[in-house]
């Protein structure tokens, strides 16, 4: 392409300001993202080098609104047999996820209600502690990240994805914790794989920016240049050890993993040699 960029620099862009669709365009078409129609922000969870998970098992992606049969082929392609769906209920009722034959969607519920979601989106909105309420997220939606970890404990040779909205908050703390788990929360390769994966949302929601902006906007008494900031997740990974002990007693003392199990998906998660 002709116009030049640096990633850094296109990462920070507020959401308020569009990015060239070039590099829209140029930074989408190579990994981690994946092309799924009917959804955005879709990647590959192992494809950064240094995450220390494997490619091609783990995929995030944005909401399914415009899925049809080019989204299934899609999937299927990718061999995913499993969709986790981290929305509230009332997200569901008003936008229910697709049927797809052979892919089972599956959506549990969190300890929040609806009004306590909304409160929680408006803080993050307005950049208001984000690591704390992202710390909190990680209690209510214990049920949902559960599944998602049996899944890897169980099914190691079953591609899943998961999704929220936007593919920002929720579905990026999850795959924090799950590059944290797979190479070690206290090292600083898995954590700059965590943060650069989360970043890279900035380029994943351009197709539905200026949707996301306004109900951002929505919330009251955000500045549109901080509307739906990005957070530093060094100072969430410091929330995270005062508030559960770190990623490995997250998983043992709030979703019920004994030590062997933890041990297991940590062995799950990381690249398989390759065959001669």
């Amino acid at each position: 392409m002709s116009k030049s960029y640096t990633i850094e620099d296109v990462l920070a862009m507020p959401i308020a300001e569009a990015i060239d669709p070039d590099i829209v365009k140029d930074i989408v078409n190579r990994p981690p993202f994946v092309h799924i129609p009917g959804s955005f922000n879709a990647r590959d969870v192992g494809a950064d080098e240094h995450a220390e998970v494997r490619s091609g098992y783990i995929f995030r992606s944005g909401t399914f609104e415009d899925a049809d049969d080019a989204t299934l082929a899609s999937l299927q392609k990718l061999n995913i047999t499993t969709i986790y769906d981290l929305r509230t209920f009332r997200e569901t009722q008003d936008h229910s996820d697709p049927q797809f034959s052979g892919i089972d969607i599956r959506w549990c519920p969190s300890t929040v209600d609806n009004d306590l979601e909304k409160n929680f989106q408006a803080k993050v909105a307005q950049k208001l502690n984000i690591h704390e309420e992202y710390a909190k997220l990680m209690r209510s939606h214990a049920p949902k990240f559960e599944a998602v970890f049996r899944h890897i404990l169980e099914q190691p040779d079953k591609p899943f994805l998961f999704h929220c909205f936007a593919g920002k908050d929720r579905t990026g703390i999850l795959a924090a914790l799950i590059t944290l788990l797979g190479q070690g929360e206290d090292r600083n390769e898995a954590l700059s794989a965590a943060q650069r994966d989360y970043d890279l949302t900035r380029v994943g929601i351009e197709p539905v920016r200026e949707l996301l902006l306004a109900k951002i906007l929505s919330y009251g008494n955000v500045d549109p240049k901080d509307a739906g900031g990005f957070a530093d997740l060094r100072a969430f990974l410091v929330e995270l050890s005062r508030e559960y002990g770190g990623v490995q007693a997250y998983l043992s003392n709030h979703l019920g993993f004994t030590f062997e199990e933890i041990q297991q998906i940590r062995q799950n998660l990381r690249p398989r040699p390759s065959r001669q």
